[in-house]
């Protein structure tokens, strides 16, 4: 992706010389430094081992039952997605679910299913995936009326995919086999667990006074005093991918407004429709650089909703998506059998909402 991104840049280059000196401007400085700090922070409570304590927590408290088991998994992962961001929340959830292969008869079910509560968790917060950081920082929205507003499509979201689980797990002719499972001994780390809680929540504040630089600054002169290998560990090619993210995407929203082929987003169904469609070819990050300087401050709800709904249905319309591909070792068909059902649904319900005014 890295090196799709560097060529894109260079081949806009190519056609607009004047993009270079106008790279800087493009940076989202404050964006990128709360998705940063915020990548370390998931990245403590990851380390901490608090996360993995309560998914094997998760595998006894079901007791046998495939169906509390896919509930229980699903809604652990919205929460969790919704606090550390979804692509950290997939590494320690699509692990566990994989794990589950030798209990269930279809482990792709799961691991989709997993893949999909980790983006509709997410949409609920400011800090719950890049989109809904960068929309955050942009439109200066107060982090408790975000969530107040995105409230009706999470929870719109989650009562389809819970249909959706309890008829798909009701199909498995498997059951899982253990009983009772004895949890193992895991360390948490507790002084790593309450920092990377305070940080978050330093994060939040500076972010909301405009100080997202500071809330980096602490959180990396923290974590190199506590455990270095959280600052250390960090896969920083993601910070340049999502740099030259705003680059190119604010380049091609420049070159696609001077053509006179964006058309006008002052309508919510439109925003909605626009931005998800969008989010299912090039991504909902990129779409959200994409179309963000096009629409209001009064129907930024909408293109969080359309951008969020974009994540789920193609393999290509979030970076989680990839994640769980890679880790979950299934093929591309298998996803895309589970996952586009459930967009198809969720998309209409949310054009039908949306003509209502619930996003409006």
């Amino acid at each position: 992706m890295f090196s799709i991104l560097l060529f894109l840049y260079i081949g806009l280059l190519v056609v607009d010389p004047s993009l270079f000196p106008r790279t800087l401007s493009y940076l989202n400085v404050n964006a990128l430094s709360t998705i940063l700090a915020l990548m370390l922070v998931s990245h403590g409570l990851e380390f901490s081992g608090f996360f993995n304590r309560l998914t094997l927590w998760v595998l006894n408290v079901s007791k046998g039952s495939i169906v509390k088991l896919y509930l229980l998994v699903i809604f652990f992962s919205a929460l969790v997605s919704a606090i550390i961001m979804n692509d950290t929340a997939l590494f320690i959830f699509a692990p566990f679910v994989v794990s589950l292969s030798r209990y269930l008869g279809d482990v792709g079910y799961l691991l989709v299913l997993t893949t999909i509560s980790a983006n509709i968790g997410s949409s609920l917060t400011p800090i719950g995936n890049p989109q809904n950081i960068i929309i955050w920082q942009h439109y200066g929205v107060s982090f408790i009326d975000f969530i107040y507003s995105l409230l009706p499509f999470f929870f719109t979201a989650i009562i389809v995919l819970t249909i959706y689980s309890v008829i798909g797990a009701r199909k498995l002719r498997s059951a899982i086999t253990y009983r009772n499972a004895k949890i193992p001994r895991i360390r948490v780390d507790k002084t790593l667990l309450f920092t990377s809680i305070i940080l978050l929540i330093l994060n939040v504040l500076l972010a909301q006074m405009g100080l997202q630089v500071y809330g980096l600054i602490i959180t990396i002169s923290l974590y190199l005093i506590i455990k270095r290998t959280v600052v250390y560990g960090l896969d920083y090619v993601l910070i340049l991918i999502f740099a030259f993210m705003f680059v190119d995407f604010k380049e091609i929203s420049h070159i696609v407004d001077s053509m006179g082929l964006i058309p006008s987003l002052d309508s919510p169904l439109t925003i909605v429709l626009l931005s998800s469609l969008l989010s299912q070819v090039i991504s909902n990050v990129p779409a959200t650089i994409t179309l963000i300087e096009h629409v209001a401050l009064a129907h930024w709800k909408a293109l969080a909703v359309g951008v969020n709904l974009g994540g789920v249905g193609l393999l290509t319309g979030s970076m989680a998506n990839i994640i769980t591909l890679r880790i979950g070792g299934i093929n591309v068909k298998v996803f895309h059998k589970y996952s586009l059902p459930y967009f198809i649904v969720l998309f209409c319900i949310t054009v039908l909402l949306t003509l209502c005014c619930v996003y409006s």
